[in-house]
């Protein structure tokens, strides 16, 4: 799912199509040990902040990067039970997936 920077922080909700991000990953989806790997292609090096929100928008976790290729193992055990969405946002626009965190 892709919003552009200027969208509200609607959840994701609205899909288009982008040139700046490729091959965006989050997985394994369900998260089963803790550990999310999220990978993805950039069209150039370019500054990058990775945000794990839950469904209402609150950020719990905020990286920051600076690549063409993020290729970043979290953690998220910290996390409860549920869906959370993984954003990526740059100054080109903002790429997210939804996943799932359960616990062993």
């Amino acid at each position: 799912i892709v919003c552009w920077a200027d969208c509200q922080e609607c959840g994701a909700l609205a899909v288009n199509e982008v040139s700046w991000i490729t091959d965006f990953s989050a997985a394994p989806n369900p998260v089963r040990d803790g550990q999310l790997i999220l990978k993805a292609n950039l069209q150039t090096v370019m500054t990058y902040t990775v945000i794990i929100s839950d469904l209402t928008g609150k950020t719990l976790i905020e990286t920051t990067g600076s690549a063409s290729v993020i290729d970043e193992r979290i953690d998220v055990s910290s996390l409860k039970e549920g869906y959370y969405l993984v954003n990526i946002a740059s100054s080109e626009g903002r790429a997210a997936e939804r996943i799932l965190i359960l616990n062993q």
